[in-house]
């Protein structure tokens, strides 16, 4: 019984598991070449995350760049804002100033206007009489 038993293991193991070998081997060249697609689709990938990183640094690189330039630009406004500022107040106590004057002018013509009108006034009623010649 022994003998029986052997041999019929011996025979079971060695008829193998019940596939045939060309769809066990079909079946193995789908995976190798579903394996082979994986690896190239995530070496297209691998490769496009690191273009994208790279375009990431380099955009990170010109936006300090140009925060760079900004604020360069903007301290010299700045600066500039201030000299004008202070240019403008100097520009307005002088341009006070200037009207001050002005109004003190036009005051003094306006009292020259009034003493040449009483002075004509003055020699025309002096003609008038007869006691000026001309």
């Amino acid at each position: 019984m022994k003998t029986v038993f052997t041999v019929l293991t011996f025979l079971l193991l060695s008829s193998g598991c019940g596939i045939a070998e060309e769809i066990y081997q079909r079946d193995v060249n789908a995976l190798k070449k579903s394996l082979n697609e994986s690896q190239e689709a995530h070496q297209t990938l691998e490769k496009r995350c690191n273009n994208l990183a790279e375009a990431k640094r380099a955009l990170g690189v010109r936006a300090a760049e140009a925060e760079k330039k900004l604020i360069t630009k903007f301290d010299g406004c700045a600066r500039e804002l201030s000299i004008l500022q202070s240019k403008g107040g100097k520009l307005g106590n002088k341009l006070r100033q200037a009207l001050g004057r002005i109004d003190r002018l036009e005051s003094l013509a306006t009292k020259q206007r009034a003493v040449f009108q009483r002075l004509r006034d003055a020699l025309s009623s002096l003609v008038k009489a007869g006691k000026l010649q001309v």
